[in-house]
């Protein structure tokens, strides 16, 4: 169905991967994964020609295709659904406006290679410039995610996260395509949708190439995984535990080939230097720098070898606290919470103890992130009371850092947030989490998702908090920094209150639920599975 050859991808002059090769067949559903920045929404993109790169990506004849958008690309638009709709069709008529004047130059035919580039980007403009979203199809998968089709009208950037994902989907969805390439289509999805989707691919007969952190998402969808590892593409088949199999052989072998040219090129450049040393010493015999010479170039001919430890080292996460909170962390009596005639639950009554890690669960719009902000004193209940227990000391993640001045600068918040720590501690500690320093400047509003979630988890880290209220802390973190941060959470010795749709990462933190469903809160002992499977 799709061959690429030779794929590279120049982004600030550095490649995001090159030289790949890959073969994709029809029906085929493939997990495309790899850390944060590694390229994974770029080679989406390559495939669908929405962007230059060098090298060929040939597709079968009669081959359409529908990308969900990104997440950050939606997320902020002022228009309504119909008309980002309306803006993106033009946008693509203008785009195959453009190729076909460029097919009109004399001087694309003398470059055969070129030619071929620009002759497959036209095809797969021109289909995705004349595919129409049928209504019919668009309101049925409306109707099946419970999405009220009202919202259509509504501003985009009001919406929910939820609502918003739901919409990329069934935009992406309702095209009648042979490949999907979906981007993060679980992110704000409550797990009933989630589960709508997963049944939709498995009963569908095209290809998918899905971008996601959601293991369990993964685990139930794909047969075949793509990760961006060091510039290249690294491919394994077979479903998700056996990806985790081949994957950690596949790191043991990186591991020991690591040491083994580690160790030759240390041994090579310790001769050289001495040799050189000995050369030093006013012999007249040239030999001895030209052995060194020669093993110095030796040195620097061994292959460059990924380190597979040094991005577990460079992330490392420690959530820690000397304060020890009393028994009771909250008490909540008879609470109820509304807004308007929105009514979201009444009369709710439970407690959470000392060392509890408790995720809250339910659809989109059930009130789970409204529950964590009462909590946090950030929303009032309408009715009843919440206590927090003595020598609490909260610390509250909210993955858009909607609690702080968006308009700030990075190097503003870091004063701001880590002021009592010297200058370059602070650097070192935005570095160290994936804020480079010359992004200082730039206003927290125009960092991705992911940087932000970073940024978040090290104000956790540093101010030693001993409870952690978490809305949705694994959001745009790729699927290695969210092991590393379970990891960290199950060690933590505090109390964890959490929302999250992700229930691979519940079954690994949780010990108890809180369920909020048809406006009641049950709570439950064990995780998510323990609960419902």
């Amino acid at each position: 169905m799709i061959r690429i050859n030779n794929l590279s991808k120049i982004f600030q002059k550095e490649p995001l991967f090159e030289n790949v090769n890959l073969v994709i067949q029809n029906g085929e559903k493939i997990a495309l994964i790899g850390q944060n920045g590694s390229g994974k929404s770029t080679l989406i993109k390559c495939i669908a020609q929405e962007i230059e790169f060098e090298g060929t990506i040939k597709l079968s004849g009669n081959m359409k295709m529908s990308i969900m958008e990104q997440e950050k690309n939606f997320s902020e638009s002022g228009k309504t659904f119909f008309d980002y709709l309306g803006e993106k069709q033009k946008a693509l008529e203008e785009k195959l406006f453009g190729i076909e004047k460029k097919l009109s130059e004399l001087s694309l035919y003398e470059c055969p290679a070129e030619l071929e580039r620009v002759v497959v980007e036209h095809e797969v403009v021109s289909d995705r410039a004349n595919e129409r979203i049928e209504d019919e199809n668009l309101k049925k998968i409306l109707k099946e995610i419970k999405f009220d089709i009202r919202l259509c009208g509504e501003k985009i950037r009001n919406l929910s996260g939820g609502q918003k994902t739901k919409l990329r989907i069934a935009e992406c969805l309702a095209r009648d395509a042979g490949l999907y390439m979906l981007d993060e289509p679980t992110n704000h999805l409550d797990i009933e949708t989630t589960q709508w989707l997963e049944k939709w691919i498995k009963e569908s007969n095209a290809t998918f190439i899905i971008i996601s952190h959601d293991r369990y998402f993964l685990k139930n969808t794909v047969k075949r995984f793509f990760e961006i590892e060091n510039k290249n593409v690294i491919t394994y088949s077979g479903g998700y535990e056996k990806y985790l199999e081949l994957r950690e052989k596949h790191l043991e072998r990186l591991k020991k080939e690591f040491h083994v040219v580690t160790k030759k090129k240390k041994r090579l450049l310790e001769s050289a230097e001495e040799k050189r040393e000995w050369a030093s010493r006013g012999s007249r015999d040239s030999r001895h720098k030209k052995m060194a010479e020669r093993m110095e170039k030796q040195a620097a001919e061994l292959p460059e070898v990924f380190d597979p430890e040094k991005f577990r080292e460079a992330f490392k996460i420690e959530f820690e606290s000397n304060l020890r909170a009393g028994n009771i962390i909250f008490n909540l009596e008879d609470v109820s919470k509304s807004f308007g005639e929105n009514r979201l639950f009444t009369h709710v009554n439970f407690e959470i103890e000392r060392g509890d890690k408790v995720a809250i669960v339910g659809k989109n719009g059930s009130g789970k992130s409204t529950l964590i902000k009462m909590m946090h004193k950030i929303v009032k209940p309408n009715d009843g009371m919440i206590r927090v227990g003595s020598n609490v000391k909260i610390g509250y993640f909210d993955q858009e850092l909607a609690d702080i001045d968006n308009n700030q600068t990075v190097e503003e918040f870091l004063n701001e947030e880590f002021g009592d720590l010297d200058e370059h501690k602070k650097v070192a500690v935005a570095v160290r989490y994936g804020i480079p320093r010359e992004s200082f400047q730039n206003k927290l509003k125009t960092l991705s998702g992911g940087e932000k979630s970073r940024i978040n988890l090290v104000r956790l880290m540093v101010r030693m908090y001993n409870v952690l209220l978490l809305d949705e802390p694994t959001n745009n973190l790729d699927v290695e920094l969210i092991r590393i941060l379970e990891e960290a959470l199950s060690k933590f010795e505090g109390t964890i209150v959490f929302v999250s749709h992700d229930r691979y990462f519940i079954d690994k933190v949780a010990t108890r639920l809180i369920i909020i469903e048809n406006g009641e809160i049950s709570t439950r002992n064990g995780n998510f599975s323990d609960n419902f499977e």
